[in-house]
């Protein structure tokens, strides 16, 4: 007569154990000490977080499954950065401020969320049951929407479940678990719906990614199909092409004009894809130096914006790329010295910053915050300069970590986001915690933020002129040739922070062809293609 001792345990883990209620595992446990050892294997936790919460593959991680099982249930969600546009889901959008630090968006608290991510303007995020929660834009500022300033549910009819969700600069995709795909633009109820991929019905869609005004899925046994945002703005049917010789690819990242593709085999590839026409009439680069094909199984894939990142789990290695410097076979990948043998599972980048989560729930941050805005996490910049960290400079707009930085969490980080001057990350909490209960006066931690109204640059209801480390805001005038001056400090209107003389006054950098919208006076190209975050926000790798 077979005994459950008789069975191999590959078939336990794989087909047996999985099923099982928890109780039912512990009590297996204690039966023997092969048991004891076998109810302990990653295998089977990974499975479970991934049956039980709807997690999204996290093919990077190798270990903490269990301890992650354990803490998802009561997981927190934080955010920092910017407060344009409600972006963070905790500071009121009238006015443009600063949280340097990570605060927890409390309203989603008790949903289980299992997954985040960023897009130029705001923040979605994915519960366990398969909902999706956003806040902030989903595109720039009145182009299509008012901000959300708390989260708000998008509106799916009651029997879809989303298992995966990816942001671009303005437009949002979904994967839900009948397979099908859907777009959106906005918070809009009548902005949400399914996309039709003609000839591919009985297709299986894999994943999903989308980048700066287009999306890519990945088909099984046919390959990756990109559309442009565009095609499917006001007609929900994608007019797809499918990424020739991609059928036996594994990972990829749409970025800002490009994708990135790991196959099978450990090769890595990207094409051009600013148009239909050069997707097809450019052919694939095979960047040879960011290709493991002595380790295929152990290569994983991340990246959003203008950079990448690739993943050798045996050795280690953590291998960044960028739209602009990764663009020919022998390109040679950054390397930087404090994130290889981190463990590090995923990267995330904003316009000018880079987030790095790790197996151990560590959470590194690195680049430049913009008129520092706080989206590196660290804290205020005069606390930044006092601790006098490795890799620390101050530059004319903020603070600037050319080495990735340890940010302070109230426990272990699982996942990341990053998009324009803003971050998120989800954690499983150490200790029971439990947030401050703020008032919207006190959300900005004390910094000082400056609103627009009327055209003219006004301070907080109450300004104290106290010492000014950094430059004033900026207030112009017309000029009589026509051409907008910088206000000295005497003709600057009472109560504005350059009518004490507290600093220079400076203009602002003219906003350029190609570049974002300028959002809540935060220059001219958060989370658009004219800015360069992937570089900036690459650690120095002297």
């Amino acid at each position: 007569m077979a005994t459950i001792e008789s069975v191999a345990s590959d078939v336990l883990l794989d087909q047996i154990l999985p099923l099982l209620e928890n109780a039912d595992i512990a009590s297996l446990s204690q039966t023997s000490r092969a048991f004891h050892t076998l109810t302990d294997e990653e295998i089977l936790w990974r499975r479970k977080v991934q049956a039980d919460f709807n997690l999204p593959p996290q093919p990077a991680r190798q270990s903490g499954w269990k301890e992650l099982y354990r803490g998802l249930a009561t997981a927190r969600t934080f955010t920092w950065g910017s407060t344009g546009n409600g972006r963070l889901g905790h500071s009121w959008p009238g006015r443009v401020g600063a949280v340097s630090r990570p605060k927890e968006v409390r309203e989603v608290r008790g949903e289980c969320i299992v997954d985040i991510v960023a897009g130029g303007f705001g923040f979605h995020a994915l519960t366990s049951k398969g909902k999706v929660y956003g806040w902030g834009t989903v595109g720039p500022f009145g182009v299509h929407e008012r901000p959300e300033a708390r989260p708000k549910r998008v509106n799916f009819p009651g029997y879809v479940k989303t298992r995966a969700i990816s942001a671009g600069r303005s437009h949002m995709i979904a994967l839900d678990d009948a397979g099908k795909l859907w777009e959106w633009h906005s918070f809009k109820d009548i902005d949400l719906g399914t996309i039709g991929f003609p000839g591919l019905e009985e297709k299986e869609f894999v994943s999903i990614s989308a980048g700066w005004g287009f999306s890519a899925a990945l088909v099984r046994k046919h390959g990756i199909v990109v559309w442009w945002e565009d095609d499917t703005m006001y007609d929900l049917r994608a007019d797809y092409v499918t990424v020739p010789g991609t059928e036996d690819v594994v990972a990829m990242s749409a970025g800002a004009g490009f994708l990135v593709y790991l196959t099978a085999s450990g090769d890595v590839y990207r094409v051009t894809t600013h148009s239909e026409s050069d997707l097809l009439s450019t052919p694939p680069v095979h960047l040879e130096r960011f290709s493991q094909p002595q380790a295929a199984g152990s290569a994983h894939l991340s990246g959003n914006f203008n950079s990448f990142a690739v993943f050798n789990t045996a050795t280690g290695a953590v291998l960044l790329g960028s739209k602009d410097t990764s663009t020919t076979p022998d390109s040679e990948p950054l390397t930087p010295p404090e994130l290889q043998s981190r463990g590090v599972i995923s990267v995330a980048w904003g316009d000018y910053h880079a987030l790095a989560c790790c197996e151990d729930g560590t959470l590194l941050s690195w680049g430049k915050e913009s008129q520092s805005c706080g989206c590196l996490g660290l804290g205020p910049h005069l606390e930044v300069r006092e601790k006098n960290l490795e890799g620390y400079q101050q530059d004319a707009d903020g603070i600037k970590m050319t080495k990735a930085t340890t940010v302070d969490m109230p426990g272990k980080v699982f996942a990341v986001a990053a998009g324009g001057w803003h971050s998120g990350a989800l954690c499983v909490m150490d200790d029971e915690y439990e947030s401050e209960n703020e008032d919207h006066s006190k959300i900005l931690g004390g910094t000082v933020h400056v609103g627009v109204r009327g055209g003219i640059m006004r301070p907080p209801p109450v300004w104290n002129p106290g010492p000014v480390m950094m430059p004033g805001p900026v207030i112009t005038q017309l000029g009589e040739g026509g051409e907008m001056q910088p206000v000295t400090g005497e003709q600057a209107p009472e109560g504005h922070p350059s009518h004490h003389n507290l600093g220079p006054l400076f203009l602002r950098r003219p906003r350029v062809s190609g570049e974002g919208f300028a959002q809540d006076g935060q220059g001219g190209s958060e989370g658009g293609e004219g800015s360069s975050g992937g570089l900036a926000a690459e650690p120095d790798n002297t």
